[in-house]
């Protein structure tokens, strides 16, 4: 039975990893260099200090870390307020379906607080949500389940019985790490083999959670 489904913020809400990729591999051109899909698919779903291994790849990367943080926050929030398209396909139907069937609904995300609810807050609609859950609340972070397992324990629910929706290599890891259940939807990574061996649903988009909830 689930009893909590707990989303992950960028990449999955929000069409921000588009974002994250221009604003790094603008960066690293400047800087010499072109990143690869090994360095995305390390960064993209976790905190900077989960990503040490691809910035000692390109460790000229990591001084230009605070601009490119800030240059990415700048672009996500101006599209947040401006752009209606901005928001995942489906996000709003499910949000609703949840809401009206008495589901507890979780935001958990490597995002820091003060991005966060600047971006919820800027939702063309907005929903009271369970628990809202950041980076810079935990200690470790994705792979790391603890943000997770923080969001299920403000929302009163057993981690078996919650639902993580994913983009991310390292959120599924981490989702599965906290012993919940796990829906992939794509978004600019595509799952390798390990990854499809863990998660539980693979879903085109949020609109498809509905099914997955009414087969419990």
């Amino acid at each position: 039975m689930i009893e909590c489904v707990i989303f992950d913020l960028d990449g999955l809400m929000i069409d921000s990893e588009v974002i994250t990729r221009r604003v790094f591999s603008e960066e690293g051109k400047k800087l010499g260099f072109e990143l690869d899909e090994k360095f995305f698919n390390g960064v993209i779903g976790t905190a900077k200090n989960s990503s040490k291994a691809q910035f000692e790849r390109f460790p000229n990367l990591i001084n230009s870390l605070d601009t490119i943080i800030e240059r990415r926050k700048e672009a996500v929030l101006y599209e947040a307020k401006n752009n209606p398209l901005f928001y995942k396909k489906g996000l709003f139907i499910l949000l609703d379906y949840l809401f009206e069937n008495n589901y507890k609904v979780c935001v958990a995300t490597s995002s820091f607080l003060d991005t966060t609810t600047k971006i919820l807050s800027a939702m063309p609609y907005q929903y009271n949500f369970d628990a809202i859950c950041t980076g810079d609340m935990v200690t470790h972070h994705k792979p790391n389940p603890e943000v997770f397992l923080l969001a299920a324990s403000k929302a009163s629910v057993e981690p078996k019985k919650c639902l993580v929706l994913e983009d991310s290599r390292n959120g599924i890891i981490a989702a599965k790490n906290a012993e919940m259940t796990a829906a992939f939807i794509y978004d600019t990574i595509k799952p390798d083999d390990y990854i499809k061996s863990l998660f539980d649903y693979d879903l085109e988009s949020l609109e498809d959670v509905i099914d997955v909830l009414k087969t419990y």
